[in-house]
């Protein structure tokens, strides 16, 4: 190789180039020259002009300085001096230096690495050439944005990308100041001003006026799941804080909610269930029960015998769990969000662990309860909102009950990864996720978020941005600086894999709860970037199990592989976690399968 402006490079043998799809008309071929930064000169080159010699293929255009391309049996040749190459060189110092040919969806890559000289006015190289790296960021057909955050404390940090809410509760008197919020949201910038809502209030839940009716119609001491007044009262609260909000000048363009007021089998029987014997019999004789649930449950067998006894194989706690789940969500959409609404116009609005969910793609809880196998879920608001803390409790017993505790960090963030792709499989409504600062150890001794304090928990980030989050909501109390160091190490590296605003998820199903590997994509334009993630020991890195770059193969043990037949590795500088790489690839390609 003599300059970037002159060429001569021989390529191979490269298996995609021994039998060489037809590059005449109407296909399309290129050349590009690229630098080890990933600037590049790219050119399509003219269908017309390929003429076939036996099992290669000849192209010529003098004009653009094109004097040899010689393609099939295994290898490239090629020859350029001047022309579109030399009104446009790449300058050095170029680091490394790569030649790419493609015809379609095929390309054959070389990387120069070995540079002779490599000074603005020459670049020289020698072979022999290693497999191209894809490079980050990927270039946008469009527009971009960076991946924002809504954090729940504040952090002080000055990262564009973190955003305050105030947040806001009956609970918190001191919260309730409608002039104190606009005061807080007055200098934050337009798009990204958000009220978070956050409440487990028994005001709303179990209002003392909706109390289940006895067969003679009258009230008991028993709470009902017909929350009218609850909503009543909610709303209030609410229109008075929002009033006080806009007469001080203050505007929302996001409500964020919290609402953990559950009406499940849980929520009724809680650690006894013997105790809840009377309160279950209180609900099923209010005659609302016989005109409003009972049609929709499917079922007449008296609710303790059914739904109170979870463990008795019929499945009716979970048809219960899934129809009071969109009632109840009715009822916040009525007291929150269509209150936030009338005051303040249209919000983009979403309720922590409310989304849609498919029978097809159902996914346990982290107990090992299997809550979406009946029903469709329901959303707060705008957006659907799903937890990505990756939290392990008896499901292990079942899913897991194979994986040493070793390997428990990657199945927590296969839970995590799966539960995020509920959303997007079940739905094309728009997604938040809620994340947990990385050090959180869980709020119960027998649930344990396995991924914390590992590189799976950057991955779990990484994929739920490929699979079409649109913001992470960050539940970060008592948060080190580690978390929020680790947090922007992730952002960076989303925002330059996919940080394009026409980017299409590329989710199909779920992961296999037995593989070691996971892979999510999305497509940029006319590029694919998938996150491929393995099972590792500690230490381990992913780009030690590289088997070969061309295609892009990745040993799983035991003589299984994962293989991206068209995909190339990305280089991402100093990566956020090393459990995990990158990979590109032509839109269309096949997705990675295992063998």
């Amino acid at each position: 190789m003599a300059t970037l402006a002159s060429v001569k490079a021989v390529i191979g043998p490269d298996p995609a180039l021994v039998t060489v799809t037809s590059p005449a008309c109407p296909a399309a071929s290129w050349l590009a020259l690229r630098d080890g930064s990933g600037d590049e000169r790219r050119i399509l080159l003219d269908c017309s002009l390929w003429r076939q010699s036996g099992a290669r293929w000849r192209y010529l255009e003098p004009a653009r300085g094109i004097t040899r391309v010689l393609v099939g049996a295994g290898r490239l040749t090629l020859a350029l001096k001047g022309g579109v190459f030399a009104e446009d060189p790449l300058p050095g110092p170029a680091g490394a230096v790569e030649v790419e040919f493609g015809i379609g969806t095929t390309a054959a890559c070389a990387r120069f690495a070995d540079l002779l000289a490599d000074a603005p006015e020459r670049i020289s190289a020698r072979g022999p050439t290693l497999p191209c790296h894809g490079h980050l960021p990927l270039r946008c057909a469009g527009t971009s944005s960076p991946m924002p955050v809504w954090t729940w404390d504040p952090i002080e940090n000055p990262d564009a990308r973190l955003h305050e809410p105030w947040r806001f509760s009956p609970a918190w008197p001191a919260t309730m100041h409608g002039d104190a919020a606009a005061a807080h949201l007055v200098g934050q910038p337009a798009g990204y001003r958000a009220l978070l809502f956050a409440s487990s209030s028994t005001e709303f839940a179990r209002n003392a006026d909706d109390v289940c009716s006895s067969a003679e119609g009258d009230p008991t001491v028993y709470p009902c799941p017909w929350l009218d007044n609850g909503v009543n009262w909610l709303s209030g609260q609410i229109g008075t804080f929002l009033d006080e909000f806009t007469q001080a000048g203050g505007d929302a363009d996001l409500l964020l909610m919290d609402i953990e007021t559950p009406w499940n089998n849980w929520a009724i029987s809680g650690a006894s269930t013997a105790a809840s014997h009377d309160w279950w019999d209180a609900i099923e004789a209010d005659r609302r029960f016989g005109l409003d649930l009972a049609p929709t449950l499917g079922f007449t067998t008296p609710l303790y015998e059914t739904v109170a006894q979870w463990n008795n194989g019929s499945g009716a706690y979970l048809v219960w769990n899934a129809l009071l789940h969109e009632r109840v969500s009715a009822y916040q959409q009525a007291a929150v969000f269509d209150t936030a609404v009338a005051r303040l116009g249209p919000l983009t609005a979403s309720n922590w662990d409310a989304g849609y969910w498919s029978p097809a793609f159902a996914v346990r809880d982290y107990n090992g309860h299997d809550h979406h196998s009946v029903g469709g879920g329901a959303i707060v608001g705008t957006h659907q909102a799903g937890e990505a803390y990756g939290r392990i409790g008896y499901i292990r017993d079942s899913l897991f009950v194979e994986r040493t505790e070793a390997q428990l960090p990657f199945a927590s963030f296969l839970l995590a990864t799966n539960q995020i792709r509920e959303m997007p499989l079940a739905s094309s409504t728009p997604f938040h996720v809620w994340i947990a600062r990385r050090s959180w150890p869980g709020d119960s001794g027998n649930v344990v978020p396995w991924l914390r304090n590992t590189d799976y928990w950057q991955e779990t980030l990484f994929h739920a941005a490929l699979a079409g989050a649109s913001a992470f909501l960050y539940w970060n109390p008592w948060d080190q600086e580690a978390d929020t160091t680790a947090l922007i190490g992730a952002l960076d590296e989303i925002d330059l894999a996919q940080g394009c605003n026409e980017r299409v998820g590329l989710v199909q199903g779920l992961s296999s709860w037995k593989q070691a590997w996971v892979a999510t994509g999305t497509r940029l334009g006319d590029d694919e970037i998938w996150r491929v993630t393995l099972d590792l020991a500690p230490g381990e890195r992913a780009l030690d199990r590289l088997l070969t770059a061309v295609p892009l193969s990745l040993d799983l043990g035991e003589e299984r592989k994962v293989v991206f037949p068209a995909g190339r590795l990305v280089d991402d500088g100093t990566p956020a976690s090393a459990v995990g790489i990158w990979v590109t690839q032509p839109a269309g390609s096949p997705p990675p399968a295992e063998s």
